[in-house]
């Protein structure tokens, strides 16, 4: 009886402990290739098969349950996909949920998301265009880290939940072939090295950030004519760091500081352009490491072809700023700083009767 009894309570625990693994199985589906849990009427994609290949548009529905989420790394290794798009039911994905699907070349990521999380497409290498909603917001690091080519920018969904505010630090780190990133003026903050070495960058996204972070562009050797936009603040640590294709800096007034090595490496500026005056820019902090920029021909919007030469400052350029020049010249009379920017004509850096010529030249309408 004894034996019989232990026999009986073993056999016991054995069940239990298959009951066990059946409840915990339980909580997965497997359909067409997606294995997915439920809560409620909703599912949540938490794992796919590796062979999907092709163009693969995820169901709205499975089974008689709404599909609300793609877990993290729930597509991870797909890399037989070449088009993925996942429905407006979707509100959530989880980090890595793409990670490593190199032959992907198009997503879109539907309207009901409003979050693109933490290494989400990393190492897409394949990547040519992720069609995002209005409603999107990139707020984890490195979302798009490895992408070869990103274009974000959908039409707009009439289901807006959230603003697209922010693009997180590294987001589209090392995307070799991005050319043009457009960005709506809800965006207002971008991540440290958001955009570091996309090498084929030809224009700044900055949506209406104050300031420009560290490394955010460092490496974008496509950008020939850097144009830093009016509310822009600050100019970041190495922001611009070793863009060696940059031929020109163009600089807001807003401008306050240029942080150190911004512009770092950018051996091709041949010229610098302010919004402001020649005194502003003497006021603008310059951290070390920029001698690129300082070396650069400089030029003032506010002392630009119309006002340069009016060095009395009276709202006409004619003989009477000539005559101040040859004063300066002949050492009778001194120069502020500001007259000295407007008297230098010819961009020699220096004041004298060179530049009364030109002057004289621009009141007798010869140039």
């Amino acid at each position: 009886m004894k034996r019989f009894i232990a026999l009986a309570a073993a056999a016991v625990m054995a069940l239990s402990a298959s009951l066990a693994a059946v409840n915990v199985s339980a909580y997965e589906y497997r359909t067409e290739g997606y294995t997915y849990t439920i809560s409620g009427d909703d599912a949540t994609i938490v794992s796919v098969d590796t062979d999907k290949s092709g163009d693969v548009s995820v169901p709205a529905v499975i089974g008689r349950y709404n599909v609300v989420g793609i877990g993290s790394g729930a597509f991870k290794g797909c890399t037989a996909m070449r088009v993925v798009d996942l429905p407006d039911s979707v509100v959530s994905i989880g980090s890595g949920a793409f990670e490593g699907c190199t032959g992907i070349v198009r997503a879109s990521v539907g309207s009901g998301v409003s979050e693109v999380p933490e290494n989400c497409f990393k190492g897409c290498t394949s990547l040519e265009e992720v069609s995002i909603e209005k409603n999107m917001v990139m707020e984890d690091d490195d979302p798009f880290d490895g992408i070869s080519r990103a274009i974000p920018g959908a039409p707009a969904s009439a289901r807006e939940v959230h603003v697209l505010s922010t693009i997180g630090s590294g987001a589209f780190k090392d995307c070799k072939s991005l050319t043009d990133v457009k960005l709506m003026d809800n965006v207002i903050s971008i991540g440290s090295g958001a955009f570091e070495g996309c090498t084929s960058l030809t224009s700044l996204p900055l949506g209406k950030v104050k300031k420009i972070p560290e490394s955010c562009f460092k490496g974008c050797t496509g950008l020939k004519n850097i144009v830093i936009g009016q509310g822009i603040t600050e100019v970041g640590t190495s922001a611009f760091e070793n863009c060696t294709g940059a031929v020109s800096v163009f600089f807001p007034e807003s401008v306050m500081t240029v942080g150190k090595n911004a512009f770092n490496g950018c051996t091709s500026v041949a010229d610098v352009y302010y919004a402001g005056s020649k005194g502003d820019w003497d006021a603008v902090k310059k951290e070390s490491g920029n001698q690129p920029i300082l070396g650069a021909r400089f030029h003032c919007e506010k002392t630009g072809v119309y006002d340069a030469g009016d060095v009395n400052r009276d709202g006409a350029v004619n003989n009477m700023d000539a005559a101040v020049v040859l004063k300066y010249d002949a050492g009778i009379d001194p120069l502020t700083a500001e007259q000295l920017q407007l008297g230098d004509m010819n961009g020699d850096s220096a004041v004298d009767n060179m530049d009364a010529i030109f002057i004289l030249k621009i009141d007798a309408s010869m140039d």
